[in-house]
């Protein structure tokens, strides 16, 4: 598949100035531009996307299968609006990789340029939209919503601090490792920035959430259908997921970051954010090989033991650092490795 011809022209969509910044195609399927930050500034993120192409094969390719059958294909009209949550999108390299493939995207980023650069992404590709509701659910083209706003389970005001060699990675945990630092006077992050319940946020956007119990599969006949929660805040993990309120707003399949060393500086116990989710019906796995292949973590008869038993023993074979991305979801046998 070949990059729209609909792109907006580059002049239009320019980042605002004094964000430094690379434009890049990627190699996805389908490609998209995407504004990123300078690869000797950014050496994670940003270095693989330019460089590569592609970020987090293993993630990409299970994206891929996650896409709904019926959003392929340019003459499709879709019968449901299908939509995915990106809490903490960062410069929105799985928020514009779903849209291209169809999804209507409602992307969370707190920080202040990286949410800039996405947003000129979107633009760019002709995939931003202010309200999602605005688009006819009849629509074939995915879209991408983005609020620049942390995301937490009691509104307030935080202060965010940066990863040196990955800019991109930004927290509001109280963590004294990983070279995160505060603003300095005058940058991008020496303001005070909003946190925000994600439910609130969807419910004033107009995305109708669900009103299924905690282990009823999410109902595929309501108006907008939650399909893909992806979250990665750096530690407020648990927080954000009560502000969304997996009970209102239950989506089919999940992808999360868990960084145990984030989550403690959040004030998290990091088996509690799995034990939430764990309580909601879903079902954990392990993303294995580099094609997306999902493997179920085996948590015996014992669900909540065995799985915080996977999480103690994951990160003391690991060590210091351990992080790593995992799948849950309410049913997806097929997707089984």
């Amino acid at each position: 598949m070949g990059i729209s011809a609909s792109f907006s022209s580059p002049s239009s969509v320019l980042p605002k100035a004094g964000i430094e910044n690379k434009l890049v195609t990627t190699s996805t399927d389908p490609p998209f531009h995407m504004f990123v930050y300078p690869t000797q500034q950014d050496k994670y993120i940003s270095h693989n996307i330019a460089t590569k192409g592609i970020y987090e094969p293993p993630t990409t390719e299970l994206i891929y299968k996650l896409i709904p059958n019926d959003l392929l294909g340019g003459d499709v009209k879709l019968k449901k609006h299908y939509v995915a949550v990106d809490l903490g999108s960062n410069l929105g390299y799985y928020s514009l990789l779903l849209a291209s493939r169809g999804m209507h995207v409602i992307s969370f980023e707190a920080s202040p340029d990286s949410a800039w650069l996405q947003r000129s992404s979107a633009a760019l590709n002709g995939l931003l939209l202010s309200t999602p509701t605005t688009q006819s659910t009849a629509s074939d083209g995915g879209s991408v919503t983005i609020i620049d706003r942390g995301v937490t389970d009691k509104p307030s005001t935080g202060r965010l601090s940066r990863h040196s060699d990955s800019p991109g990675m930004t927290s509001f945990s109280a963590v004294d490792k990983f070279d995160l630092q505060k603003g300095a006077a005058g940058t991008p992050l020496d303001v005070d920035i909003q946190l925000v319940r994600a439910g609130d946020m969807l419910k004033e956007l107009g995305i109708i959430g669900s009103s299924s119990s905690n282990n009823e599969t999410p109902k595929i006949e309501q108006s907008h259908n939650l399909h893909l929660l992806k979250i990665d805040v750096e530690g407020f993990e648990l927080k954000a997921l009560k502000g969304l309120d997996l009970d209102q707003y239950k989506f089919r399949h999940i992808l999360m970051e868990y960084f145990p060393d984030m989550l403690r500086g959040a004030g998290t116990d990091p088996p509690q954010v799995l034990l939430y989710i764990l309580s909601h019906g879903y079902k954990f796995y392990e993303i294995v090989g580099r094609m997306g292949e999902l493997r179920k973590i085996d948590v015996g008869d014992n669900d909540a033991k065995g799985l915080r038993d996977w999480a103690e023993m994951a990160e003391k074979m690991t060590g210091d650092g351990f992080h790593v991305n995992l799948f849950a979801s309410v049913g997806i046998e097929d997707l089984e490795g």
